[in-house]
């Protein structure tokens, strides 16, 4: 990069250009957990909404059993009131890890800056962890070693290893990374 001034070709320092692939390694970080508790968060308002408005052909057929598993199709099938707030409850939990997202790289965050850190690492090592374990017990019940339960049922254990768990393990991997990111490229503006 030349000087206006001398005309000197002067690269840029290896600190500076550490920075801005951080910045932008910490944006994309950003957009990539929001958009996911976006879907997730939407997801669970959306069957909150089957629940209660949508018909049992459509509780049964795309959303049912074979997607999540027998009991938890029965329960919306039946519209146990515990159950539809459940999902509310945790569809708003789900989109308040988009403000959590957000908070860590804007100027807005800064004053509860350590509690949000705190929070995103709390959640993502939480996802990890759900992920894993329900991972490694699915993958037991697809490998026959261990007893599907009747609730879950046979279908949903393969959609729970190639979809569920696997969303739940990505959750967590961006919000600690995003949670560890942001202690190294704290916001200046």
């Amino acid at each position: 990069m030349a000087t206006p001034l001398s005309g000197r070709k002067v690269e840029p320092s290896a600190s500076k250009l550490d920075l801005q692939s951080s910045s932008s390694l910490i944006h994309w970080l950003t957009l990539a957990a929001f958009v996911w508790a976006l879907l997730f968060g939407l997801t669970s308002l959306f069957w909150g909404g089957v629940a209660i408005w949508g018909s049992d052909a459509m509780i049964s057929g795309r959303f049912g059993a074979g997607i999540i598993g027998k009991a938890i199709e029965q329960q919306a099938l039946e519209r146990q009131p515990s159950f539809i707030a459940l999902l509310w409850i945790t569809g708003v939990l789900k989109l308040c890890l988009c403000l959590v997202a957000l908070a860590l790289v804007r100027p807005w965050g800064r004053r509860l800056r350590r509690l949000w850190r705190l929070a995103a690492w709390v959640a993502g090592v939480g996802m990890i962890l759900y992920g894993i374990g329900n991972g490694v017990e699915h993958l037991l019940m697809w490998s026959g070693a261990m007893a599907t339960p009747e609730g879950l049922g046979e279908q949903a254990v393969g959609w729970h290893l190639a979809l569920w768990d696997p969303w739940w393990l990505l959750g967590g991997v961006l919000f600690t990374y995003l949670s560890w990111m942001s202690v190294r490229n704290p916001v200046r503006s």
